[in-house]
Formats: structure tokens, sequence, C-alpha cells
């Protein structure tokens, strides 16, 4: 049995909170494998926008370009047991921004990028699009983009807003590095 759309029924959806984030709470059933429907179920979903993702790439170089910034999530989650006090709450990661609205992903991974690490791009090519964690957020995750051409250029960004300000470039790895450092991250 394929499932559609159709096989879910959703009899009350609701903002429950809307912040710099939204959360939504959804009474719901849905169908079954066998072809029944589900008991209601009530499920709240953590909206924070849908997203472009850039890993820009010199393959002259064979180097790609990460950036450091503060996360309030790590910040938040490095007060479990489940974490080092050594877990920094500045993480190394890609670019990435918000598409708001009416905005092309396209053009807002070519912004974005200049924004957090001053680089002009000079080609996109969609890699893949996918949800990171969709039992309780609908955002796609990245990379949605990967850049690739001549090597990035450093743009000049004078009088940053405190929110670029706070960011910067971190890394140039090459592509063995990066595996490198997966492996060694996953042990």
């Amino acid at each position: 049995m394929t499932n559609t759309p159709d096989d879910v029924e959703v009899i009350e959806k609701r903002a429950d909170f809307q912040g710099y984030f939204r959360i939504d709470t959804y009474r719901l059933r849905h169908r079954l494998h066998d072809g029944r429907w589900s008991k209601e179920v009530t499920r709240e979903v953590f909206e924070r926008g849908h997203a472009v993702a850039v890993i820009p790439y010199d393959p002259a170089l064979d180097r790609v370009v990460l950036i450091e910034q503060f996360r309030i999530g790590a910040y938040a989650a490095r007060q479990s047991r489940w974490f080092a006090d050594d877990v920094s709450p500045w993480l190394i990661e890609v670019i990435a921004g918000i598409i708001e609205p009416g905005e092309d992903p396209a053009e807002v991974a070519v912004r974005e990028t200049v924004e957090e690490c001053g680089l002009n791009l000079s080609e996109l090519i969609p890699v893949s699009h996918y949800l990171a964690s969709p039992g309780g957020t609908s955002r796609p995750s990245s990379p949605d983009v990967i850049t690739s051409g001549i090597p990035p250029t450093p743009v000049d960004t004078p009088g940053q807003p405190n929110h670029i300000a706070s960011r910067r470039l971190r890394q140039k790895l090459s592509v063995s590095e990066l595996k490198s450092a997966r492996s060694a991250a996953c042990r």
C-alpha cells in the first residue's frame, strides 16, 4: 500500500507558540499499513522555516569552506549529561540561511555565502533535499546546494551587523580531510 496525503485526516491544527520559531499542534488520524485508520493522536511540530545550505568548494584546490558560529541549541545541549564539559556551543558548520516567503533558494544561497564568509560563488549545483528530524520539525536540512567552479574569492563586508560579525571563516578543508574528520567523529 502506498500512502498519500489523503491518508491523513487533520482534525485540528493550531499555532500554540509564536516567537523566533513557531510550534504548531496537530490532532490527526492516519492510515495504518493494513488500511485501517489509527486512533486520534496529538503531535507538536517545531516550525522554523525552510532553509538552504551551501558548501563552497574549490575544485582546483580540492577544498571546502566551513564557518564557526554560536548556536543556542548546542549551548543548551551541553547542559545534559550526554555531553562532555569541553563541548563548545561554537559549532563548525556549513553556510545556511532561512528562505523567507517569496525568496528564491539560489538567491538566498548567494546572499548567505557573502554575509557569512565573504565569498562570491561561481556556480550553484543542487545536491540533496531531505528532512533532518521529521518526527518533530518540517524543516528540510542541508546540504541543499553545493558550489564549484572558480575558487571562492573574499568580498569586502565592512560594518557587519552583530549577527554577521559573530560568524567567522573557520576552515578550508580538503575532501580527504573532511572524510578523516568524519571517521574520527564516528568512532
